[in-house]
């Protein structure tokens, strides 16, 4: 009896960790997008766009595993979530910056 809990428990445990994954992906995948628009944007600063197209650049050699890379791949995706979530707000700040006489 202990042994089949022990089975549902891991099951269960592999579907939340699974469903984790394809949100993180989701998720990844339109800051990567964001962040490709930006680099793409003529009116963005250099130092901007170079630092959106790395995201972009990285994001793009996490692709070909789509969720069922190995765990230093999912780390490098969760990592990468992390970095661009921090990025993307601070770019309105960054343009007031470079907009503002010195």
């Amino acid at each position: 009896m202990n042994s089949s809990r022990t089975q549902q428990t891991t099951l269960e445990m592999a579907t939340i960790m699974s469903s984790k994954s394809e949100v993180e992906v989701l998720i990844v995948s339109d800051l990567a997008a964001l962040c490709e628009k930006l680099a793409k944007q003529p009116t963005v600063p250099d130092k901007l766009r170079r630092k959106a197209l790395g995201f972009v650049e990285e994001y793009n050699s996490l692709l070909p595993y789509g969720g069922e890379g190995t765990r230093p791949q999912h780390f490098e995706g969760e990592e990468l979530l992390i970095r661009i979530a921090r990025f993307l707000p601070a770019v309105p700040e960054e343009l007031d910056d470079e907009r503002e006489p010195e």
